[in-house]
């Protein structure tokens, strides 16, 4: 953890603590019947709310064994543990952890405290955590269970750290994340004085759960957590909804890691990142929501479309993935010959993408570190800006790019057709359309002359998979959404999510 991020953490904790809610002494506690709660979340601009069920009894097994209950508990915690909206317009950063508090004390726990980066603005690798605890029962006893949520949205500048890959090794953002998480856990138990037996509950989203990954991966491994704790490995439960890869495959190979699920979306490009071929992997289970080649794959999806109806949602209950096309593509020198729709799922495409991009693109995780990372985390970071009207404006230009692919894709080919100017036309109009004022067309201009001449090499390495790659850019990266996790969630049985499971480093 770097020093500067660590130093005071104690201090800042306890005081945090004091003017929450005053520590108590654990006592036995009854256990409820599920509860129905009212979670509230990020959606867009704004908080939104949905109800979940909560008790207890979820943790009264081992954490080996898959629950869709728990799942479903586990995304709430995920995604309350966001930055709240409403204190987000207020420019209150110390209440962006309203909607976690909520939660939890709907839930029972208290004791509850967030990280000093959930309480002041995020820098590039920070991280925000927030912890409860509360005294729950099994048949071996009483225990202390902390619920652990890590922030997946409203990151802001910590969007650059996703970025943060370096030239071998586990991910370097990721892993920062994970240690100041890691330390704040330790604090938290040291704050609160909390001995004996613990149970320990993790859930986040995207980033958040690619930490939560991490997190789980550490404990695992047999996380010193202090003297006067004791974690058992089924009592670690870790739910982790839309994980990124973070670590290397030959740590991950171990059933030890199996109270780690996944939930994996394969229409989602988001969990296909850090590249399997620069050796990456996730810790734990991945448990699949159906392709669209699964049998019985129409049934399944109507009835997740029907509730995405019902949920809040930034996709204009769309399911975009749905609408995803592959094509065939045949070139000859600077033209396009035909270009004909094939029926490759987005799992096979995303997998013929990742290699793309790891062989043509870059040519080597080391030309990523030397010549494109700077320049991938200036602009994720400049993605999490609080600015919505941006955020509007990238939007509308992967939609300018997707409705105008055959003219970007024959740039590409074509160096008479300047790719360059074509995207920059397309990225400035998109800022105008957006309202967005502020921007230097230069600096645009600049960075596209980086990346074109990549794209180009893609194009003529696989003209299919860059094709259906510019055709698709709306539709894939709007699938990386938590209404469709909800909605898929909420309308898979529990024996296909405990059935239809993999391992990443089997990728």
């Amino acid at each position: 953890m770097n020093p500067a991020l660590k130093k005071g953490t104690g201090v800042l904790l306890a005081l945090s603590l004091l003017t929450t809610t005053p520590a108590v002494a654990a006592s036995a506690v009854s256990v409820p019947a599920p509860k129905t709660v009212t979670v509230s979340f990020v959606v867009s601009d704004e908080d939104k709310s949905d109800t979940f069920q909560y008790s207890d009894t979820y943790f009264s097994g081992s954490s080996y064994q898959f629950r869709k209950d728990l799942a479903l508990a586990s995304f709430a915690l995920a995604v309350s543990s966001g930055a709240s909206q409403v204190a987000r317009h207020a420019g209150d950063f110390t209440t962006e952890n309203r909607n976690f508090r909520s939660l939890i004390d709907q839930c029972g726990f208290e004791r509850y405290a967030s990280s000093e980066y959930a309480r002041k603005k995020p820098d590039t690798n920070t991280i925000g955590v927030h912890i409860a605890s509360k005294t729950v029962s099994d048949d071996q006893g009483e225990a202390t269970l902390l619920a652990v949520g890590v922030r997946g949205f409203g990151y802001r500048n910590e969007w650059a750290g996703n970025g943060l890959i370096g030239a071998s090794g586990d991910h370097e953002g990721f892993c920062l994340a994970r240690d100041q998480a890691l330390t704040f856990v330790k604090d938290y138990l040291r704050a609160t004085g909390t001995t004996g037996r613990i149970k320990v509950w993790v859930s986040g989203y995207s980033r958040g759960g690619v930490v939560s990954n991490l997190i789980g991966g550490a404990l695992d491994d047999g996380y010193d957590l202090g003297n006067n704790v004791t974690l058992s490995p089924d009592d670690l439960y870790v739910y982790c909804m839309e994980p990124p890869m973070g670590t290397m495959r030959e740590k991950v190979r171990d059933e030890k890691y199996n109270n780690i699920h996944n939930i994996v979306n394969p229409a989602d490009i988001v969990p296909y990142v850090a590249f399997k071929d620069w050796n990456f992997a996730r810790y734990g289970v991945d448990h699949t929501f159906p392709g669209i080649k699964d049998q019985g794959y129409s049934a399944q999806e109507a009835k997740m479309k029907e509730y995405l109806k019902t949920t809040p949602n930034e996709i204009y209950n769309i399911y975009w993935p749905g609408l995803f096309q592959a094509y065939t593509v045949r070139t000859a020198g600077k033209m396009i010959v035909s270009v004909k729709p094939n029926q490759k799922d987005q799992k096979t495409f995303y997998d013929d993408l990742s290699h793309l991009l790891c062989t043509s693109f870059t040519t080597s995780r080391q030309d990523y570190a030397d010549n494109l990372q700077d320049i991938v985390m200036e602009i994720l970071s400049i993605y999490g800006r609080e600015d919505y009207d941006f955020k509007e404006a990238l939007n509308l230009f992967a939609g300018k790019v997707q409705n105008n692919a055959k003219d970007v894709f024959t740039a590409l080919i074509d160096p008479s057709q300047d790719a360059v100017s074509l995207l920059t036309d397309y990225a400035v109009q998109s800022l105008n359309e957006a309202n967005v004022t502020q921007y230097d067309r230069a600096k645009i201009r600049a960075l596209l002359e980086t990346v074109v001449p990549r794209l180009t090499r893609m194009a003529k390495a696989d003209p299919s998979t860059t094709f259906t790659f510019v055709a698709n850019a709306v539709n894939i990266f709007t699938a990386h959404t938590e209404g469709t996790v909800q909605s898929w969630l909420r309308t898979l049985p529990e024996s296909y999510l405990k059935e239809h499971t993999s391992y990443s480093y089997n990728l």
